[in-house]
């Protein structure tokens, strides 16, 4: 069974191959000194400890940090005990949240949730902030390599965390598919438009946005 960092660490997990021995052991992968009963070494596996992921107050990775602290926390503790749980959730949340939200006084893992949801859970909310920031940033000039690669990415991650909360709608309106090519240099952004009126494309309203990421990762201005 894994165990988590913050637990006592289990002993080496054995994968025995035969019975135990003090003889030692050779080059060719059986204990020496056992005569006709020579047998393969019992190799030891020791399990690393398991990291509960943190979570530090990015309202954007609550959702997705929440599906994988459970995830993984299940595992560790698998008898489902209230005061492990409530223990390690505290430990996985950062010092900061935990006294601006007061989750000390939280009488379980359930309480704590119900505090951060209200606080970070709005998905809507966060969806909305995710196509803000993404509208605001600059418009990025010809051969400024940097910024165009760091706005790719911007939309590439806005991308995936609007899908993890299940509003990858919000991207692909076609005002803010507008508003997001507008930004891009002068020069790409003349490319783009080629490309979007070659018909072998096939370009259309229901792939733009996805073409138009495919398109930027490979451009030859980058």
């Amino acid at each position: 069974m894994p165990q988590l960092s913050n637990v006592r660490a289990a002993p080496p997990f054995d994968l025995s191959m035969g019975q135990g021995s003090s003889g030692s052991y050779s080059g060719s992968g059986v204990h020496e000194g056992w005569g006709n009963n020579s047998q393969w070494a019992r190799p030891k596996i020791r399990l690393p400890p398991i990291s509960l992921p943190k979570f530090s107050g990015d309202r954007r990775d609550y959702w997705r940090w929440k599906a994988e602290w459970e995830s993984i926390q299940a595992q560790a503790e698998p008898t489902g005990s209230r005061e492990c749980k409530k223990l390690h959730l505290l430990d996985s949340i950062g010092e900061a949240v935990r006294n601006e939200l007061r989750l000390l006084r939280c009488r379980d893992a359930n309480d704590i949730f119900r505090e951060l949801e209200n606080r970070y859970g709005d998905k809507a909310q966060t969806a909305e902030e995710i196509v803000v920031e993404l509208q605001s940033r600059p418009v990025v000039r010809n051969h400024q390599s940097r910024e165009t690669l760091e706005l790719i990415l911007a939309v590439e991650r806005a991308a995936l965390d609007l899908t993890d909360l299940g509003c990858v709608d919000a991207i692909q309106n076609q005002l803010v598919i507008r508003s997001l090519e507008s930004k891009l240099p002068d020069i790409m952004k003349r490319e783009w438009l080629m490309y979007v009126r070659n018909p072998v494309n096939s370009v259309h309203s229901g792939n733009h946005f996805d073409s138009c990421c495919s398109w930027k990762t490979k451009s030859r201005y980058l």
